[in-house]
């Protein structure tokens, strides 16, 4: 429940499967707009103390955050690529060079992986495919593109800045599927702190203030809370 226009009439806002931000009041439809990926979270979060306070609406999808602002797209937060691991990196610098083959390349990646390393899309869709011309089309298609680990966003909260009221400045926190927790500034454009985790964490759920103290409960994908 949301109240759009800082006028007091709270409506509520859904986020479906079908890429739709739908609006209702009471039970009827009143809004619907289109959204540019698949949703995995949305947030609430106020960024100015001008009178009215009109919310931020805020929808995690892929490695964006879209912001909407009286459910206009207002800005886009992208977050910043993985560093890659130098053990999966050697191994495609050796494939393309014609140093190893992809039968080698594809046992190479297999052990980094289950050494713990965190693979790139592309290294993954090499292991999972299994016929030789399918794998040696996707090195070919593949060949002179810079290798890049973009991770994805698991979940998000918000997080009050320094004073515990419903329309209080308040600050986005992502989790990603590298396992790393990264608080925004208030505007939603840059990340003012990190930290990471050893598994990918799937929920949030923060207490306190951000100026003065905060506690950050995470559930990961192993089965742990940190």
């Amino acid at each position: 429940l949301v109240d759009l226009n800082g006028d007091g009439d709270y409506k509520l806002i859904v986020a479906d499967a079908e890429r739709r931000l739908k609006v209702y009041r009471n039970t009827s439809l009143i809004s619907e707009n289109v959204l540019l990926d698949t949703p995995v979270s949305m947030c609430v979060t106020y960024t100015e103390t001008s009178k009215p306070r009109v919310p931020s609406v805020a929808v995690a999808s892929g490695p964006h955050v879209f912001i909407y602002r009286r459910l206009r797209p207002y800005y886009k937060f992208s977050v910043p690529p993985t560093p890659l691991a130098q053990a999966e990196a050697n191994v495609w610098t050796k494939l393309h060079s014609g140093a190893m083959d992809i039968a080698e390349a594809v046992d190479a990646l297999v052990a980094a992986r289950d050494g713990g390393t965190l693979l790139t899309t592309r290294s993954v869709d090499l292991i999972n495919t299994e016929a030789l011309d399918e794998r040696t089309a996707l090195v070919d298609a593949w060949r002179g593109a810079p290798l890049t680990h973009q991770t994805v966003i698991t979940c998000m909260e918000v997080i009050r800045k320094n004073m515990d009221e419903e329309d209080a400045l308040s600050q986005l926190v992502l989790g990603t599927e590298a396992g790393s927790v990264l608080v925004l500034d208030v505007t939603g454009v840059t990340i003012v702190n990190r930290f990471q985790l050893p598994s990918t964490p799937v929920y949030l759920a923060i207490t306190g203030l951000y100026d003065v103290e905060y506690r950050l409960v995470c559930a990961c994908r192993n089965g742990s809370i940190y």
